[in-house]
């Protein structure tokens, strides 16, 4: 599976603490995309996958993980052997950030696999001019949010409110920034 960057420990990329692993590869090219190095599918990183879900179930006081990109459902083979795989060794809730819509992805009975692993899936592609003013960890208004378990069924009627969140860690000797670091509307 091709990883662009993973992050053990964030509070920006969904509900409690998370592990995020932005998966490597894109091809719907949204403009403004904030992760134009992760589009292209040679770049990051090669992980078994059975290695990438034993890392992330032992990164302590996590609750979950969350998955985005690139596109996740770009690698769906890899993509749901990872879920299954993790699923069955932890745990961990799975939030899922994808570029495809909803009714895309209910339609490709594979992806449609892979969003039945999740707890939680954002889906349809950002669009820039609909940055978000009400809703956190959303790229943009247009995306919709799904429910999959009862897990997180208590923030359907009390979605946190958006504001601009980043974080700052330091791995192997590079600074990562992630989460929301700029103004409504402004990128």
């Amino acid at each position: 599976m091709r990883i662009a960057q993973i992050v053990e420990r964030t509070e920006v990329e969904g509900p409690g603490l998370r592990t995020a692993i932005w998966v490597q590869g894109c091809t719907l090219n949204c403009p403004g995309c904030c992760n134009q190095e992760f589009l292209p599918h040679s770049g990051g990183k090669h992980w078994e996958i059975e290695k990438l879900a034993e890392y992330c179930a032992q990164i302590s006081e996590v609750e979950g993980i969350t998955l985005l990109g690139g596109e996740p459902l770009q690698q769906p083979e890899e993509t749901k052997r990872f879920l299954e795989y993790l699923r069955s060794i932890c745990e961990h809730s799975v939030m899922l950030f994808s570029g495809y819509t909803w009714k895309y992805i209910k339609k490709q009975p594979l992806l449609s696999e892979i969003v039945s692993l999740c707890d939680l899936v954002v889906a349809g592609p950002f669009i820039q001019k609909y940055t978000p003013t009400t809703r956190r960890w959303i790229g943009s208004e247009n995306q919709t949010i799904h429910f999959v378990t009862e897990r997180y069924q208590h923030l359907q009627g009390d979605w946190d409110q958006h504001r601009n969140e980043v974080e700052f860690h330091l791995k192997e000797g590079e600074i990562i920034v992630n989460g929301t670091p700029f103004d409504t509307g402004i990128i």
